[in-house]
């Protein structure tokens, strides 16, 4: 099974979609993405009518990273 990632940058409308064996990415792949400790975001089950997971930096939860509004627009969030 293949699977694939859309991944946020800041500052960029469009996700870099990458695609990758499996049903979810590696672990490393993840990490990279969100440049540090990976956190789960609760309450995002869907994306682009299918099943998702969306993760960030486990720091920013800890007001160390900026949110990234065009994920979080991506998914319905507005963030606070």
């Amino acid at each position: 099974m293949m699977g694939e990632a859309h991944v946020f940058q800041p500052g960029s409308l469009q996700p870099e979609v990458t695609h990758f064996r499996g049903r979810v990415p590696p672990l490393e792949f993840l990490r990279d993405a969100v440049g540090g400790y990976i956190e789960l975001v609760p309450f995002f089950d869907t994306y682009l009518d299918r099943a998702a997971r969306a993760f960030c930096n486990e720091n920013g939860t800890l007001g160390r990273v900026l949110i990234n509004r065009p994920a979080a627009s991506a998914f319905g969030q507005t963030g606070h």
